[in-house]
């Protein structure tokens, strides 16, 4: 039962498939698609691979982006080695390099205090990783319940509840982020 929220209700794609659709509707067969299970020392969850050597590589609960102020002022002043670890983080790499990314905080609670404080940790991964977080949308709070406000391109964080997830403007933007549109 922990892992029936996981599953998406009324619906028969994931953002990983969305993902996969939208990649090979821009440009067909030059996509490759690798998994991997959620072990101790994997790389990443999945990635997508085109043929040129662009790739777009998706982490579960894994610190990948470089530390940034909030980690390295914790370790330093509370002798804190710990890192922030966003639920998903999407990188995107050309020629062996990471030149964008976003991350994404999930929430499955119906609570507006709750899901205030995912929203909050949302924003600070939108600065802890400024450097990477530079495309549209740079961080995303994802919640199991619907959300009353709709998602606005002007926002660098936005919230989006699961029936909505993930909008075709975010689909978009990261597909063209990934086809080098963006």
């Amino acid at each position: 039962k922990c892992w029936t929220w996981y599953r998406p209700p009324r619906k028969t794609c994931c953002c990983a498939q969305r993902a996969s659709a939208g990649l090979e509707g821009r440009e067909p067969g030059a996509w490759a698609v690798e998994r991997s299970l959620v072990l101790a020392g994997r790389r990443g969850l999945m990635t997508w691979r085109r043929d040129d050597g662009t790739a777009v590589r998706l982490f579960y609960s894994q610190a990948v982006l470089p530390a940034g102020a909030a980690d390295r002022g914790g370790l330093h002043y509370l002798g804190n080695p710990g890192r922030l670890r966003p639920d998903l983080t999407l990188t995107f790499e050309r020629d062996g390099a990471g030149f964008a990314a976003v991350v994404l905080e999930c929430k499955h609670s119906a609570d507006p205090g709750y899901l205030l404080g995912g929203y909050h940790e949302a924003i600070l991964y939108r600065w802890e990783y400024a450097a990477e977080l530079t495309r549209w949308p740079r961080s995303i709070l994802v919640s199991s319940s619907p959300l009353p406000g709709a998602t606005r391109a002007d926002d660098d964080v936005i919230a989006v509840g699961w029936p909505e997830w993930p909008p075709e403007v975010v689909t978009e933007a990261l597909v063209g982020v990934a086809v080098g549109a963006n």
